[in-house]
């Protein structure tokens, strides 16, 4: 089973607990406890539908020889007292039966005080993982694969400093940000990839690659200034996209944003043909928005 935590929607420690025990339905229930959960929700009270849902899933569990528990990104769940409050009722879970729990999070030390695990693994990107990373990066953008793929020695180059500009970053002054987790390591060298890619000739690359910054601040601020030499149209769309899903209320999908961006004031209807080009809106962000595949849900990329 598991539960997998996103930022951008957040759920409580009873809607989280109950998709758990949606999980296990999907397998198997010994008792009839769904439905007499169906029948009283609206009866009981937040505490004792809590206090219900754990107790099925005890109850439940003992009847399996293993159950594992993911919860995959913990530190995206908030506040930290839903974090504390679901490893404390998961905890419970796995007390006298065959579950075992397994977390995944970013290395911030209060999550670690919370967890007190058993056992900790730190999960490191290998440079290879990077430079794989880079290289298909290179043959999936048309242009890039045209001006260095040819000569060899400059895809070399490129995939080089690239790698070597993601291996370790600087925050502020005096203080080393150890990046020990992939998303990190892999959105920098991501970012590094979109400076390079509004470059249009050799000469311009290489120059391009010698000004990339070695941390985050700097990457975002070539970004911006990316943004800031586009056109008047395609940087005015870019701070439109930008401010749209800052401010927005909850994440918004891309649909969704096209048709937020296609009002006009003196708009009195719309169709699909007001609708600007996907590609065209994220590629005016300069790599500083992305679009989660499944939900298609637009986001902004983060350290």
């Amino acid at each position: 089973m598991f539960i997998y935590c996103n930022y951008k929607v957040q759920h409580g420690v009873l809607q989280l607990l109950e998709a758990l025990l949606k999980q296990l339905a999907f397998h198997r229930l010994t008792s009839n406890s769904i439905e007499l959960l169906r029948e009283k929700r609206t009866e009981w009270g937040r505490g004792t539908l809590l206090d219900t849902v754990t107790t099925i899933l005890e109850t439940e569990i003992k009847t399996y020889s293993r159950v594992v528990i993911v919860v995959d990104a913990l530190d995206e769940c908030f506040p930290e007292q839903v974090q504390r409050d679901l490893l404390e009722k998961l905890r419970s879970l796995t007390i006298n039966s065959p579950a075992k729990l397994m977390v995944t999070s970013r290395d911030i030390p209060s999550i670690q005080r919370t967890i007190c695990a058993d056992i900790e693994l730190e999960i490191v990107a290998m440079e290879c993982d990077i430079k794989s990373h880079v290289k298909a990066r290179i043959f999936k953008d048309n242009m890039l694969k045209r001006l260095i793929t040819k000569p060899p020695s400059m895809e070399d180059n490129v995939v080089r400093t690239v790698v070597e500009k993601a291996r370790g970053m600087y925050v502020g002054e005096d203080r080393h940000y150890h990046c020990a987790n992939n998303y990190c390591r892999f959105l920098l060298a991501q970012l590094h990839m979109d400076s390079l890619a509004d470059e249009s000739n050799r000469n311009a690359i290489l120059r391009a690659l010698e000004k990339l910054p070695e941390g985050f601040e700097g990457t975002y601020d070539d970004a911006m200034e990316r943004i800031n030499q586009q056109s008047k149209q395609r940087k005015h769309m870019a701070y439109r996209l930008l401010s749209w899903i800052s401010y927005a209320f909850r994440p918004m999908s891309l649909i969704e944003l096209r048709y937020a961006l296609a009002v006009r004031e003196d708009m009195m209807k719309m169709d699909e043909n007001d609708l600007d080009d996907e590609e065209f809106l994220i590629s005016v962000c300069a790599g500083l928005v992305t679009v989660s595949e499944g939900s298609r849900q637009v986001g902004l990329v983060r350290e």
